[in-house]
């Protein structure tokens, strides 16, 4: 699995090609390109995501205004566009809504781990 903002230049240049997006549905940047569940494998939906996150006891007024002004930063025409060249699909909101957000991925990715059999050393 490869996160789409890093080999999105080589597969529009037609230096490699991607098989499929692990995606629900296919990527605005690779529109060709079909979804697992498109050539037969279902449900193989995972995503690179990233978030602004502060330590335990900061001050709520500290936490809405990074929140407010990255929000700011996700709403500005210029960084939709490149953001998008990227094949990165980009959002923003509030901090519940990404502390729900993390909290579901955390239990999601649990039950991949204990699947896999994996152990921490």
């Amino acid at each position: 699995m490869l996160d789409t903002t890093g080999p999105i230049s080589f597969v529009q240049s037609g230096r490699m090609r991607a098989l499929a997006v692990a995606a629900k549905t296919r990527s605005p940047a690779l529109p060709d390109v079909p979804t697992f569940d498109e050539v037969g494998i279902a449900n193989i939906h995972s995503s690179a995501w990233y978030g602004l996150m502060a330590p335990a006891g900061t001050p709520i007024e500290i936490i809405n205004r990074l929140n407010a002004e990255a929000n700011v930063v996700l709403r500005d025409p210029e960084t939709k566009k490149r953001l998008a060249t990227l094949g990165a699909d980009f959002g923003g909101g509030t901090p519940d809504e990404f502390s729900k957000f993390v909290a579901a991925e955390v239990i999601r990715y649990a039950v991949v781990v204990k699947a896999s059999g994996a152990k921490l050393d």
